[in-house]
């Protein structure tokens, strides 16, 4: 789902306005994500009614603090809402947005809605899309004459009218009581920005009011809009209600239910995208605006007043007499009224929808998309975890997030911290940078809208506290650069120090969404006071890999000069407090006797290759027997394949469980942290106990159990496995909808 930001002046009454609104409904229904930032208005709730995100910034003037202020804003929405597209709609968005998109890279294309000021200065400050859209023909003539832009990337679209909301209707019975119409009452109406350049039909309707009163029965007068001019408007339209005798001119001030206004009115004056919206509804009109007067449209005179797309830009100048006598000819004469509706109408239908629109703006989208050089420097995540230390658990984590991130979000872009950057760049296919350099960090956080902790019990402080300060530190950071965290598939604890619980649930309670795996770490959450976040419990990521029936198990088992002949028991053990001493005999014996009685050959899995390896060669020096070690090997995939071998797996590290998990191998598990035992309860295996008091025959009598109803173990693993690899996919599901801004079940 691709995210498109639209940056415009505001939300308030006017054609661009109501020109963008139609277009980011249109671009919803069409499975874009849509968000605006513009200082707001009236169409702030339509908008929202409709899942559009509205994002509020000073875009509706020039004075230096708020064009700063806009800036940071929309910086900090296109890097929080992982922004694909910025699409701005006037000068000063358009200013603005062109800085940060050079900067981050991002695709950028523009709507003309009208011509500006070509002075010096103005000129210097007006910054174009690398694609353009323009209203109508003599705005794209305009836009390429006057500011030698690249005709083969000026296109033309049209104002599209949502023709659902914008169609021949009853006259609506709640405008008509608010305003105290009568069914014999003859309406004519506008619908404008009252402002300075865009309100002279407003007043020169108020000017002829009097006089239109004394030929046409039963005269209301209704105009809709605000802005700078309206306190002037008010005033002149109090005098002619006052030399009326009754409420002539009707002021409702600006709204969003402009359809019902116009199904009030017998004919509408008008310019721009309100006439259309009026011709929609089958309405009379008479084109009269700031920028010229064309009158009442004809078969001749459409082509002419479509080149300006209904603005009768560079038209004969409007005047009273001109309007007056249009207005009193269309009340007089039904036949022309009739025609001029029907005309109106067939122009709307056969050339103003609201798909002609947006198939126009996602045109420009693509060819904008499709030359930019590399990636947008912009990041839908930063993924932080135990990454490039050698270690095929976190190494199998890492992979698996990314593979459960792109199944679920194919453009999802991603960078890494990592202690090997260049490493995991090219394993991964991902950006990375360097886990510790704070100026890299500095960089990175400016350009991404979500932290990702990944996988593994990172908020713990048995073998580091600060480590715990490191992963707690980087979500602090997040906090202060706005972006959202989560916790990807966790394990919590343990928590041994008072300080620790203290800092890890300040900062988890800051969180938008944690998930983990296991029940234990739900309830750590729980008693360090962790509420605020979503929190669900799901599955180890690694857990959703799945052995693939086209693996050659021979080619990378004999590549390890491991025999391929004969039965095999694995094992993963790892350093531990200076304990090694007291297991590393008990691992040589059980190894020993495994080969002796039941002839399964020895084959030790460092899963940490540089710290776990000269435990491994220890242990296999002090056997009676041969034994295998795998070295230099972090491929999660390589290390299952392996498993899938054994008869059982005897391990310390988790992911050593897990990896038998999937490959469907019965495990006896040894405890050095809680997440070991968490996990054999899971699973329903053998539990070996804590490793400070590890027992040759201990393991011996669960071997044996195992060995002698192996089955049974393996029909445990299978019957929880289907579960938990639907837990792996809510992971990446939650994931996605975070950074998507999709609210999250409760």
């Amino acid at each position: 789902m691709k995210k498109i930001l639209l940056a415009t002046m505001s939300l308030g009454i006017g054609g661009a306005e109501t020109h963008i609104v139609e277009l980011s409904e249109k671009l919803t229904e069409s499975g874009y994500r849509v968000y605006i930032i513009s200082n707001g208005g009236v169409y702030e709730e339509t908008i929202k009614n409709v899942g559009i995100e509205h994002i509020k910034a000073p875009l509706h003037t020039k004075n230096p603090f708020s064009l700063i202020k806009s800036y940071f804003k929309i910086r900090k929405a296109i890097i929080l809402n992982g922004i694909d597209i910025v699409h701005a709609h006037a000068r000063i968005p358009a200013f603005i947005c062109n800085i940060i998109c050079r900067k981050l890279n991002i695709p950028f294309v523009t709507t003309v809605h009208y011509e500006f000021r070509t002075s010096f200065l103005f000129k210097k400050f007006t910054r174009w899309g690398s694609y353009t859209l323009s209203v109508s023909r003599d705005v794209q003539d305009y836009l390429i004459q006057n500011y030698n832009y690249d005709k083969t990337r000026a296109g033309i679209t049209v104002n599209g009218i949502n023709t659902r909301t914008f169609h021949p209707m009853e006259k609506d019975s709640g405008i008509m009581s608010e305003l105290s119409i009568s069914g014999d009452d003859f309406v004519i109406g506008t619908v404008c920005r009252i402002d300075r350049g865009s309100s002279k039909t407003a007043f020169m309707l108020a000017d002829i009011a009097n006089k239109l009163d004394e030929e046409i029965n039963n005269l209301k007068i209704v105009i809709t809009g605000g802005g700078n001019q309206f306190e002037r408007l008010a005033e002149k339209v109090r005098a002619v209600n006052k030399k009326a005798g009754r409420k002539l001119i009707h002021l409702t001030g600006p709204r969003s239910d402009i359809n019902k206004l116009l199904s009030v009115m017998d004919i509408f004056a008008g310019i721009s995208r309100a006439a259309l919206e009026s011709m929609a509804m089958a309405k009379p009109v008479v084109l009269c605006g700031d920028m010229g007067y064309l009158g009442i449209m004809d078969e001749e005179s459409r082509i002419m007043a479509m080149d300006t797309n209904m603005t009768c830009r560079g038209m004969s100048s409007p005047s009273n007499i001109k309007l007056q006598t249009d207005l009193i000819l269309l009340y007089e004469n039904i036949e022309i009224r009739q025609s001029n509706s029907k005309l109106n109408l067939e122009t709307v239908r056969e050339n103003y929808t609201v798909d002609r629109m947006s198939r126009d703006a996602i045109e420009m989208y693509n060819k904008a998309v499709s030359e930019m050089n590399g990636l947008p420097r912009t990041y839908h995540a930063v993924l932080s975890g135990y990454y490039g230390f050698e270690n095929s658990g976190d190494e199998a984590m890492l992979s698996s997030i990314i593979n459960e991130l792109r199944s679920e979000k194919s453009d999802v872009r991603l960078l890494v911290l990592t202690k090997r950057p260049s490493e995991t760049k090219q394993k991964y296919k991902v950006d990375a940078i360097g886990r510790s350099n704070p100026l890299s960090l500095i960089k990175a956080f400016k350009h991404a809208g979500t932290l990702i902790s990944g996988g593994g019990n990172l908020i713990q402080d048995l073998t580091s506290f600060q480590s715990m300060l490191y992963y707690t530190g980087l979500m602090k950071y997040a906090f202060m650069h706005g972006m959202k965290v989560m916790l990807y598939a966790n394990g919590i604890g343990p928590l041994q120090r008072k300080l620790s619980r203290k800092i890890a649930g300040r900062i988890l309670d800051k969180t938008d969404v944690i998930t983990v795996r296991e029940p234990n770490s739900y309830e750590i959450l729980n008693k360090i006071g962790v509420h605020n976040p979503y929190i669900s419990i799901t599955a180890d990521p690694v857990m959703g890999l799945e052995l693939s029936a086209d693996v050659n198990i021979a080619e990378i088992i004999s590549g390890f000069d491991i025999p391929m002949e004969g039965k095999k028991a694995i094992f993963s053990v790892r350093p531990w407090k200076g304990l090694e001493y007291k297991f590393n005999h008990v691992f040589a014996k059980i190894a020993d006797y495994l080969y002796e009685e039941h002839k399964l050959i020895p084959v030790f899995v460092p899963m940490h290759s540089k710290k776990d390896t000269k435990v491994c060669q220890d242990i296999i020096a002090m056997m009676k027997n041969k034994a295998y070690l795998v070295e230099n090997e972090s491929s999660a995939m390589d290390l299952i394949t392996i498993t899938s071998e054994a008869e059982l797996v005897i391990g310390m590290r988790l992911h050593s469980l897990i990896y038998a998990s999937v490959a469907r191998i019965p495990v006896i598990g040894i405890v050095y942290d809680p997440k070991v035992r968490y996990f054999i309860e899971l699973m329903d295996q053998e539990d070996g106990g804590l490793i400070e008091n590890i027992e040759f025959d201990d393991l011996k009598t669960r071997a044996e159990t195992i060995l002698n109803d192996r089955d049974k173990y393996i029909e445990r693993i299978s019957s929880k496995m289907d579960r938990l690899k639907k837990q792996c996919k809510r992971n990446a599901e939650i994931a996605v909808r975070l950074i998507e801004g999709v609210p999250l079940d409760e």
